[in-house]
């Protein structure tokens, strides 16, 4: 089994599906096993499973979606340290308080760029696991 492992918990969008082929791509030669769920779904995750898990997910009436901010606010401190949130957002700036989210829009043009941030953190996270 792999040592190392991902979440990635994403909500269904030509966009959000595009950044989580390249993620998915760029580790295929690593040993890593990813997972990839619905964000209905983060409600039976358990977190302390993974090494890093990433949410993609559209901020929607003001205010992230509920699935996603109770998953956010049960982990722990230490949980949140291997979380990393893509928020989108017409306005590409909103995200939620006290978390560390890379915020942007749904633009195909930008998606390269939003892929390398977000590889950039999970590498933080799981380069020093994959032995």
């Amino acid at each position: 089994a792999y040592n190392t492992k991902l979440l990635i918990a994403t909500q269904g969008s030509d966009f959000k599906n595009e950044l989580t082929n390249l993620i998915t791509e760029h580790y295929k030669n690593d040993s890593i096993f990813i997972q990839t769920i619905d964000i209905s779904s983060l409600d039976s995750v358990d977190e302390t499973m993974y090494n890093a898990i990433l949410i993609i997910h559209t901020w929607e009436n003001w205010k992230p979606p509920e699935a996603v901010e109770k998953f956010i606010n049960k982990l722990s401190e230490e949980e949140k340290n291997k979380l990393i949130v893509m928020t989108t957002s017409g306005q590409g700036t909103y995200k939620m308080e006290g978390i560390d989210a890379i915020t942007g829009e749904s633009d195909l043009n930008t998606i390269e760029s939003i892929s390398d941030q977000i590889i950039e953190k999970l590498n933080l996270l799981l380069k020093s696991k994959m032995q």
